[in-house]
């Protein structure tokens, strides 16, 4: 394979994938091109321009490799940083929180919100560092562990938001549906 694609090479180094799929959505190509050539004249060979990564709604939009973290609203500063941070094998603590943050690509979505949300609470970088347990009796309460022992348990929900908004650049307003996170003492 290697012989007919030899860019396909495993990386040594963290990559930066950017939707810039202008035919899924303009606003992906008109914000995340730019972001995408920024990034590559600062860090040549690790970004990549790609198809639809989905939630157009929030483009710019990237996944940091090997991290598998996907990234909303990126500046060329968060995507840096993404960048950076995942080639010390950690999450930017530009990127925590629900602005940039759109979880991992490995979990399921509320899954990945219970992650995030505890993430951006304790500041944690170390992908490794929490555990995320489905519930078994009621599948909205969620448990996050740290491996320094302590204890999350969340209830994580999607609703409709209240006010229709823009799906996407040129798009007529969408309710779309937004996660809510509650958290409960263990």
């Amino acid at each position: 394979m290697l012989a007919i694609a030899p860019w396909l090479a495993p990386a040594g180094e963290a990559v930066l994938l950017v939707c810039a799929n202008a035919r899924r959505d303009i606003c992906c190509a008109v914000r995340g091109r730019p972001i995408a050539l920024d990034v590559a004249a600062l860090r040549p060979g690790r970004v990549w321009e790609c198809s639809h990564l989905g939630g157009h709604r929030f483009a710019p939009t990237g996944i940091v490799l090997p991290l598998a973290q996907v990234l909303a609203r990126l500046t060329t500063e968060v995507a840096l940083a993404a960048l950076d941070a995942a080639e010390q094998g950690r999450f930017a603590s530009q990127a925590l929180g629900p602005w940039h943050d759109r979880g991992r690509t490995h979990r399921e979505p509320a899954l990945s919100v219970a992650d995030s949300w505890i993430r951006a609470e304790i500041g944690e970088t170390d992908p490794t560092a929490l555990r995320v347990l489905p519930g078994t009796s009621d599948p909205d309460w969620i448990t996050v562990e740290h491996r320094d022992g302590r204890r999350w348990r969340l209830r994580v929900t999607s609703r409709p938001e209240s006010e229709p908004r823009p799906e996407s650049c040129g798009k007529p307003p969408v309710i779309s549906s937004v996660w809510e996170v509650v958290t409960e003492p263990l």
